[in-house]
């Protein structure tokens, strides 16, 4: 049996025969009447091959569908034929509508609103007529992408559907999306290339199944869509697609994020139009709500095309009036930083962003920049970028977001808070107040001129200098340096400030840190006079009193450590109770007990248990365990010498100590007079008997146990920087400032004399014994005695050979030394020095012990002969 080839064209009495049968088909339904069903008997195989064939009244309704497709089976299939075919059945599909309506199927009624296209599909393939001529459409449309024109076909398919549809929209808009559904990518192509085409012209239905159907159901398909017919289309076609763009939200929406998927050819090619570009930039503002990762996507765009691209230019200049696409580039500003490659090209981001920033943006968006940045690598780096372009109030900001995050849990953050205000700072000599005609200018331009300088900030700095850590420490000094301060006008803040920067001073002398910022800053506020204008000498005053507290206490890194009894002090009232003439009574004061002030404490937790010596050797040892291992544990029989090792150093770190102390000292320049009566008053209080010459006369060179000569040992021996004190105010205080400082020296040299007579009957070079304390030894006051001389001989109260006689010492005898000092307090108490020039007298009495001494060391003193033989 041969089999017919199929007809290539559609019968043309087919639609006749289609009508009949679907008249048919209707009149054989309207005649069955529902009845009971009963129960069927078992079902014989003839029974089931008639049930499973078609019902008699569809068969002639599969003959026409039948035939209707006959035609695709063609080998050679043309594209009018497969037009025909659809247009036959879209015929169909009108006959059946005529006697089946699709709203009966639906259950639509009059007034309701619109049924989404959906639920017409759903309805349509649940009717079996409705469902053979989807079919036979569907099959229609999956044949056109097996030919070569398939696009061309495609577009005759769809002018003729359009045909049909735009007669009656409300009726078959639908079968737009039934066709959307199984060729979504070209039915999407197609909507586009007819708006770039008709652009406002384009058929309703068309955007309406674009924007409601086909955007909104298939989404992955926009952007691809969008950006083919973007290469395709020439420069006239896309700006219409832009300009209908800017009215359908749900398409720009869809293609958000998806520019970086175009290839840079055709990017470059599109943009080279000025037309092209104008339209693009409009539909990025009229639908910036929607683009939300397009600015991101730009700038990644923006460096693969380069400076060459005009659009490069046009879309940094159109930036900052896009607030949405400034603001979400600018909240994106890490991810860039990090992926964008560094470098210097001036089309690279890492260029022209910090400018941009620095001239659009505002003070919020700008702090909300650094504070992007500075959670970066290198982030401080990138930030000193924007410091050239940006205004004072900017600045402000930045400074306090930097200020805010000086108080974060981890020593890291504030490290990196305290580089960035290093960074904005500028140094305070270059630091200039603005200055206006009007006072409520003047008032808004001082308070401009605060915020950008940090002033506000110099507390929370001060705080930072005062860490634990030592490079948080170190930094915020550094920003203290250029840091304008607040003026001390206040008296509590005065105190707190020159408090709290002492207290660090002396912290950081005994933990041997650097002092250089820490000096320069106080030097440059005691200059200043802490910015007070009515009363500036408060803040010396308030800094000499600190500073000469601090090194006479106790525990003062220039002190060497001694026990002080805290009950100690010189005064025995002589109306004391009789029960107490067993013992001393003591009575507590503050103006005549031993131990000074201490204006910084240590606190009870972390004071240092061995900043006061202990009498007891076992006590000592005990508390220096610490620092040794158990494999380094001395011996017993070294003790004496360990402990005497320990005590030296702690002399040398004190010593060490004083010459930091006294360079701040010199810095700052403080008021000599004020210090030489701060001075006075805490060595020499007015509670303290003072005896007269007469009395010492009687006693020396016997040792004086005087309350004043056992106040004024405890300052030689253990407070050294007593000396420098003196050195410091003898070389640069005035005058009648120096001759205030005559009780001082000559009580320091009736402690000497004292000392030196209860060895003169030993020789320097003698070993000292393993029991005396470092402080004792012959060497250690031999120097401090030479610079108590160095000290009386730049006063010029004594006339040649005595004034410099300290010369000699290191070679005489403790006895020669003990005479020599003995004639110098004679002739202080003989010819008491005064502000007027005076009369040397006979000095042959006061040569005597130093001709003897040189007579018997003739052999010791050599080449320093001449300088004494001529008188």
């Amino acid at each position: 049996m041969t089999l017919a080839p199929p007809e290539s064209v559609v019968p043309e009495d087919l639609p006749v025969q289609f009508q009949a049968a679907v008249k048919k088909y209707v009149q054989g339904k309207g005649k069955t009447k529902k009845t009971r069903p009963k129960k069927q008997p078992r079902l014989t195989p003839e029974h089931v091959a008639a049930t499973t064939s078609a019902a008699p009244d569809m068969e002639a309704i599969l003959r026409c569908t039948w035939a209707l497709q006959e035609p695709l089976n063609l080998e050679a299939l043309p594209s009018t034929t497969l037009v025909n075919v659809m247009s036959a059945t879209m015929t169909c599909l009108f006959e059946t509508h005529q006697a089946i309506p699709l709203a009966s199927l639906v259950g639509a009624k009059d007034g309701d609103v619109a049924i989404p296209p959906r639920t017409t599909i759903q309805a349509a393939n649940g009717h079996p007529i409705y469902r053979v001529l989807l079919g036979i459409a569907r099959r229609c449309v999956s044949m056109v992408w097996c030919r070569p024109d398939a696009e061309t076909t495609f577009s005759d398919l769809m002018t003729m559907l359009m045909t049909w549809i735009e007669a009656d929209a409300t009726t078959w808009a639908w079968l737009l999306a039934f066709i959307g559904t199984h060729a979504t990518r070209p039915l999407l192509e197609h909507t586009l290339r007819t708006i770039s085409t008709q652009g406002a012209q384009t058929s309703p239905s068309l955007l309406a199944n674009l924007t409601n159907f086909l955007v909104p159901t298939y989404p992955l398909y926009v952007a691809p869509a969008v950006f083919a017919v973007v290469a395709a289309a020439s420069d006239e076609h896309l700006c219409l697609l832009c300009s209908v763009l800017r009215e359908c939200p749900q398409l720009v929406l869809a293609c958000d994020g998806h520019l970086s998927t175009v290839p840079l050819d055709t990017l470059r090619r599109r943009l080279a139009s000025a037309d092209v570009r104008r339209q693009l930039l409009e539909v990025c503002t009229a639908r910036a709500a929607e683009l939300v990762q397009t600015p991101i996507h730009t700038i990644f765009a923006l460096e693969s095309l380069g400076a060459e691209c005009p659009f490069h230019a046009e879309y940094l200049a159109y930036l900052p009036t896009n607030v949405s696409f400034f603001q979400r580039t600018i909240e994106s500003l890490a991810h860039l930083v990090t992926t964008l490659p560094a470098s210097d090209a001036p089309s690279s981001f890492h260029v022209y962003f910090w400018p941009l920033v620095a001239r659009h943006g505002s003070a919020a968006q700008i702090r909300e920049v650094c504070s992007a940045l500075l959670h970066l690598p290198n982030g401080l780096a990138r930030c000193e970028l924007l410091l050239p372009h940006l205004p004072p109030v900017s600045i402000a900001s930045l400074l306090d977001l930097l200020a805010s995050q000086l108080s974060a849990a981890h020593p890291h953050q504030t490290q990196r808070a305290l580089r960035g205000l290093i960074a904005l700072v500028p140094p305070s000599a270059d630091v200039e107040v603005p200055t206006a005609h009007s006072i409520a200018g003047q008032l808004d331009a001082l308070a401009a001129w605060k915020a950008s300088s940090g002033v506000a900030h110099w507390h929370a700095v001060l705080a930072q200098a005062r860490s634990a850590d030592r490079a948080t420490s170190d930094l915020a000094l550094s920003v203290l340096e250029s840091l304008p301060y607040p003026t001390l006008e206040d008296p509590i803040w005065q105190y707190t400030c020159v408090y709290s920067l002492l207290q660090l001073f002396f912290r950081r002398l005994g933990e041997q840190q650097p002092l250089a910022s820490l000096t320069r800053v106080l030097s440059r506020i005691i200059a200043g006079g802490g910015g007070v204008a009515a009363y500036p000498a408060s803040v010396a005053t308030t800094f000499t009193c600190l500073f000469v507290d601090a090194v006479l206490s106790a525990h003062a890194p220039t002190t060497i450590s001694h026990h002080v009894p805290q009950e100690l002090n010189f005064f025995q009232p002589d109306d004391r109770p009789v029960s107490d003439a067993g013992h001393v009574f003591r009575k507590l004061s503050a103006a005549n007990t031993l131990r000074p002030y201490d204006p910084f404490p240590t606190p009870c937790g972390s004071k240092d248990a061995s900043s006061e010596v202990s009498t007891s050797v076992l006590a000592q040892l005990q508390l220096g365990r610490a620092k040794w291992v158990d494999a380094a544990l001395p011996a017993p029989s070294t003790y004496d010498a360990m402990l005497q090792g320990l005590y030296k150093e702690k002399m040398a770190a004190a010593v060490a100590c004083c010459a930091e102390a006294k360079a701040l000292l010199l810095a700052t320049q403080p008021d000599w007079s004020g210090l030489v009566d701060l001075l006075v008053e805490r060595m020499l209080p007015v509670a303290v008997f003072m005896p007269a010459d007469e009395q010492y006369r009687d006693v020396l060179p016997e040792r004086t146990n005087f309350d004043v000569d056992l106040r004024m040992e405890q300052w030689l021996l253990h407070y050294p920087f007593v000396v420098s004190l003196l050195e410091c105010i003898v070389a640069y205080g005035p005058p009648h400032a120096v001759l205030r400082c005559l009780p001082l020296l000559k009580s320091l040299l009736v402690v000497l004399i004292n000392y030196w007579h209860a060895r003169r009957h030993q020789r320097l070079d003698d070993v000292q014994d393993d029991g005396t304390p470092p402080h004792l030894h012959m060497s250690h006051m031999l120097a401090v005695t030479l610079e108590v001389m160095a000290v009386i001989a730049q006063t010029q109260w004594i006339p040649e050979p005595l004034q410099g006689c300290g010369t000699l010492f290191p070679l005489l005898t403790p006895l020669d030394i003990r005479s020599i000092l003995h004639a110098l307090w004679l002739y202080l108490s003989d010819h008491p020095p005064t502000r007027h020039a005076r009369e040397n007298g006979n000095m042959e009495y006061y040569l005597m012990p130093l001709q003897h001494a040189v007579h018997r060391n003739m052999a010791a003193i050599g080449p320093l002969y001449a300088q004494f033989a001529l008188h």
